[in-house]
């Protein structure tokens, strides 16, 4: 998640998912931003990551004004709030399963091949 999401909306997580129903959004995750090497992405999630207090604002106003609605494969919770579904992923590069037939990412390489993980040996075709 970018800084210009929150300031786009008064800087409240409530504005949040009021712009999210507005835009007709009936779902919505938010993932932590992560950053790896030397390279422009790193230095643009840098300056424009927000700050963790933030994602923790956004954890606690899910549990408080939602109601669990499922457990992920991946083992995150699923919340209802205001009628959207609502996840907060805090760590997309958790590789661990709670389901083994689940994947929870995909990944394409340079070499136009699909893994289900980061190791060269989770090539799905």
């Amino acid at each position: 998640m970018n800084k210009s999401m929150i300031q786009s909306v008064g800087g409240t997580v409530e504005g949040l998912f009021k712009k999210a129903k507005k835009l007709g959004a009936d779902q919505i995750t938010f993932r932590k931003l992560y950053v790896e090497g030397d390279n422009q992405q790193r230095k643009w999630i840098e300056q424009n990551a927000v700050a963790p207090e933030v994602f923790e604002k956004i954890d606690t106003y899910i549990r408080e004004k939602g109601h669990l609605i499922d457990i992920l494969p991946y083992g995150y919770e699923q919340y209802s709030v205001d009628g959207m579904s609502a996840v907060v992923d805090k760590d997309c590069m958790n590789e661990e399963r709670t389901q083994k037939q689940v994947s929870k990412y995909f990944v394409l390489r340079p070499d136009c091949k699909l893994y289900n993980g980061w190791q060269k040996e989770d090539l799905i075709f």
